[in-house]
């Protein structure tokens, strides 16, 4: 390896580092202008500022992910991304779900994983991304009757795109 891809690779890696630092002490990079805003855009991407708040038992609620693939009759079948292969793979499904978190990344990211739902099952007609609040309950609410719950966060519904022409694509089209 040469010695300037060594210290690319270095420079990067202490990069993502500090990105971590930053996001468990939950500093906003946001509020430091457009530099502070492509980092934050990176962190949220790659895990870095998630603040590591899953090793808390503080926790009670997280964000899910579900999505409803309606077929050219009108068939709902409710589906997931899936189990990873890893528990690592687990837990980057879970980062995505949390990412729903920031209003501005909502369309995207949903009409992102709706294009990857119709890949996945090509007679669908339309996908409902539905992101919900899965709020847990301690050991001691559990022994008092009280069940986890899940509440409605987000929604937001895609159509298939139709080939009209060559060279036109057939990813999602947001319905709204």
């Amino acid at each position: 390896m040469s010695p300037m891809l060594r210290r690319c690779l270095l420079f990067l890696a202490g990069t993502h580092l500090l990105l971590v630092v930053l996001g468990a002490g939950k500093v906003k990079l946001r509020d430091v202008g457009p530099i502070g805003r492509a980092l934050a855009h990176h962190g949220y991407i790659s895990g870095a500022s998630s603040g590591y708040g899953f090793f808390s038992a503080r926790i009670r609620r997280r964000l899910v992910l579900a999505f409803d693939v309606i077929d050219r009759e009108g068939n709902r079948t409710t589906v997931s991304l899936g189990a990873g292969p890893t528990h690592e793979a687990d837990l980057r499904v879970d980062g995505i779900a949390s990412a729903f978190a920031e209003p501005e990344l909502r369309r995207e990211l949903a009409a992102s994983l709706a294009g990857k739902i119709f890949a996945r099952h090509p007679a669908a007609r339309e996908v409902v991304v539905r992101v919900e609040n899965f709020e847990v309950v301690s050991m001691e609410d559990y022994q008092r009757g009280l069940r986890p719950r899940r509440t409605p966060f987000y929604e937001a519904r895609f159509a298939r795109q139709h080939r009209r022409s060559e060279g036109q694509g057939n990813g999602p089209v947001d319905t709204r």
